[in-house]
């Protein structure tokens, strides 16, 4: 189903330059098949895992994206590594009423991608998006069922 959801920012280590809203107000689908739930943030990418009971789960997803632009062809020495952690809890029902959780961003340069990954350039001191890395974001959830 469709579930209207509110985010607290807890944690910000990653600075003003992330552009992370307080309160942060979104929409998300939710669908279970069996044992395993679905979300997707309007317009985001589909996470999903085994729930580890008829009411909680936790699901975490790892991409890596060279975030430098090319330049002459050649894209630049940053292999930046998102992780996003999502926990949530439900409420009992079929599709859940409710839910609270938290949902964590972390970034960091990408270990054994490349030798050469380089991501000072993505600080905020050089003018990129990221006061520090590895750096991380938090936020505490509450949804409602539409």
């Amino acid at each position: 189903g469709t579930y209207n959801v509110t985010g607290t920012l807890e944690t910000n280590t990653c600075g003003s330059g992330l552009g992370a809203p307080n309160p942060w107000t979104f929409t998300t689908q939710m669908s279970e098949d069996g044992a395993v739930l679905y979300w997707e943030i309007s317009g985001g990418t589909e996470l999903y895992s085994t729930m580890s009971s008829a009411t909680q789960v936790s699901i975490t997803s790892v991409s890596t994206t060279n975030v430098d632009g090319a330049d002459a062809g050649i894209q630049g020495p940053c292999d930046l590594q998102s992780t996003t952690a999502l926990d949530l809890n439900l409420s009992a029902g079929s599709p859940p009423a409710t839910f609270t959780g938290t949902i964590t961003y972390t970034f960091e340069a990408a270990v054994g991608v490349s030798s050469a990954t380089n991501c000072t350039d993505q600080l905020s001191a050089s003018g990129g998006t990221y006061d520090t890395l590895p750096c991380t974001a938090s936020y505490s959830l509450a949804g409602m069922h539409q």
